[in-house]
Parts: structure tokens; sequence; C-alpha cells
């Protein structure tokens, strides 16, 4: 028996369409790795805010606190001035 080959037209046609998925794949790869590194980015963002506001509030203690030591140290000298 001889082998019959498929017509030109149906090979080029087999071609673009695994090119066309080719395709389609790449670029959801694209997609899915800048959405990633969106992400990556926003939580990072989000995590460097929220430490932003932690180390606010951790200063304005510590300015109370050194306040509070100034008001003490004051009364203490002018208690033995008296």
């Amino acid at each position: 028996m001889a082998r019959i080959d498929p017509p030109a037209s149906v090979t080029v046609s087999r071609h673009a369409h695994a090119r066309r998925w080719l395709a389609a794949a790449a670029a959801f790869a694209v997609v899915a790795t800048a959405a990633t590194r969106y992400y990556a980015y926003q939580q990072t963002a989000a995590e460097a805010e929220r430490v932003k506001q932690e180390i606010g509030i951790a200063l304005q203690i510590t300015s109370d606190k050194l306040a509070l030591v100034q008001q003490r140290v004051d009364a203490s000298l002018s208690d033995r001035q008296r």
C-alpha cells in the first residue's frame, strides 16, 4: 500500500493552529507572571505602610515616656534647690 500524504493546506492549518495555541500559552504565562509580581508588590507596600504606622506609634510612646522622665528630673532638681 502506498502512503497518501494529506493536502498541504491541512498541514499548514495544523501548524498555524499550534502556533496560535503556543502564542496564547505564552501570553497567559506573561500575564500570570505580571499579576503575581504585582500582587507581591502590593503586599510589600501594605506591609511597609503597617510598619510605618507601628513606628509612628512607638515613637509617640517613647516621646511621652521621655516627657514624663523629663518632668520627674525637673521636679527632682527643683526639690534639691529649695
